[in-house]
C-alpha cells in the first residue's frame, strides 16, 4: 500500500524531500507553506494549504515530512504527532536536549517514529566500514557553501555540526557518544572544531563556513585498514596497502585508481536512481516509510536521536 506523505516547507529542503518521495513508494497528498505558489511547485497536483493544523484536519498522512527553520520544529512535529502521523524532521530536531526529549516522548506515547534528517550514514559507504576493523580514529570535514553574507553563520555550522555527530553515533558503539567530553576550538564565525574519544577511537570533526572547496569529507582509520570516504558523493573507497616499503611506494597510485573506480560506479548509480544530490536521503526515508509500514521502530532510533542532541549541547556550550 502507497504511504500518503505531507510535506511542510516548500524550499530548498522540501524540494529535495518531494524528489525523493518520488524515488519510493509514497505519494504526496499535500504541501505546506505560505508561498503557495512554491506549494504547488513540488505538490505534483495534491491540495496546498499555508496553515499546517488546516492540513492536518484535510488530509491523513502517514508521514509528515517538517522541511522548516528549526525555530518551528517544536510546534509543528508535536503538532504532527497529535495527528496521528510518524514525523521525519530536517536537522536538528529541536533547538534544545529537553525539546528532543519532550518530543521522543510525544512520539512513544503516541507509537509514532520521529526520525530526523541523518542521511549521510545511509549511504553505500557504510557497508564497507567493517573492512576498517577495530575502529582506532574517525575524522569528519565539513567545508560549506551555504552561508551568505547576511546568514548567521555560527547558526548554520552548529546546524550542520549535527552530521558529523550523527556519523560518530552510527560507527560508535551504543552509547559511545555521550561518554565523550570534547575539547572545542572557534576560530572565527561559522568555524568549529572538536577534538574527543570514545574509549580507544579518536574523534576529530571540523565544521568551516569559510574553508574552500566545499568538502564532506570522512577518515575512518582501523587497525586492518582506512575507509576515505566522500559524502557530498556519497561513496567510500578502503586502503588497505601493505606497511611495506613497496606498499608505502604504490599507496598514492593504488588509492587514487580505487577512488577513480568507486567514483564512476558511484556517478552511474546515482544516474539510475536519480540522485543528483543528498545521497542517502532517498535511502533513509525508504528505511523510515518501511519501519513504518511493518510497525517497526525508527532506522534511527530515540537513543541516537538524544545522543547526538546531547553531544551537540555539549559542544556549543563548551568554553
Amino acid at each position: 500500500m502507497t504511504a500518503r506523505a505531507l510535506i511542510v516547507g516548500a524550499g530548498l529542503m522540501g524540494r529535495w524531500h518531494a524528489h525523493a518521495l518520488g524515488r519510493i513508494d509514497a505519494r504526496i497528498v499535500g504541501v505546506v507553506d505560505p508561498d503557495l505558489a512554491a506549494a504547488r511547485g513540488i505538490a505534483e497536483g495534491a491540495p496546498v494549504w499555508r496553515d499546517p493544523s488546516e492540513a492536518l484536519q484535510t488530509v491523513q498522512p502517514d508521514v509528515v515530512h517538517i522541511c522548516t527553520s528549526a525555530a518551528h520544529h517544536v510546534e509543528q512535529v508535536a503538532m504532527a504527532l497529535r495527528s496521528g502521523a510518524h514525523v521525519l524532521v530536517e536537522k536538528p530536531a529541536a533547538p534544545s536536549v529537553a525539546q528532543t526529549e519532550e518530543l521522543l516522548r510525544l512520539a512513544q506515547q503516541s507509537s509514532l517514529t520521529l526520525t530526523p534528517v541523518h542521511q549521510m550514514s545511509f549511504q553505500p559507504w557504510m557497508q564497507d566500514v567493517p573492512q576498517a576493523g577495530r575502529l582506532l580514529a574517525i575524522e569528519h570535514v565539513l567545508h560549506s557553501a551555504g552561508a551568505g553574507p547576511d546568514d548567521d553563520a555560527d547558526a548554520i555550522a552548529a546546524s550542520i555540526l549535527v552530521h558529523p555527530l550523527s556519523v560518530f553515533e552510527r560507527l560508535l558503539p551504543r552509547g559511545a557518544l555521550d561518554g565523550v567530553t570534547w575539547s572545542v576550538a572557534r576560530t572565527g564565525p561559522g568555524e568549529l572544531r572538536g577534538l574527543g574519544s570514545a574509549g580507544d577511537c579518536a574523534l576529530q570533526f571540523t565544521v568551516s563556513m569559510s574553508g574552500r572547496p566545499p568538502r564532506n569529507d570522512l577518515v575512518v582509520s582501523g587497525a586492518e585498514a582506512t575507509l576515505h570516504a566522500d559524502l557530498f558523493h556519497g561513496f567510500g573507497a578502503v586502503d588497505s596497502t601493505g606497511a611495506g616499503r613497496v606498499g608505502k611506494a604504490a599507496r598514492p597510485f593504488s588509492r587514487a585508481v580505487a577512488t577513480l573506480g568507486r567514483a564512476g560506479v558511484n556517478l552511474s548509480r546515482r544516474a539510475l536512481q536519480r540522485e543528483p544530490a543528498f545521497p542517502g536521503l532517498a535511502a533513509l526515508f525508504a528505511a523510515t516509510y518501511d519501519a513504518v509500514a511493518q510497525g517497526r521502530p525508527s532506522p534511527l532510533p530515540p537513543h541516537h536521536v538524544l545522543s547526538v542532541a546531547r553531544a551537540r549541547a555539549a559542544i556549543l556550550a563548551a568554553p
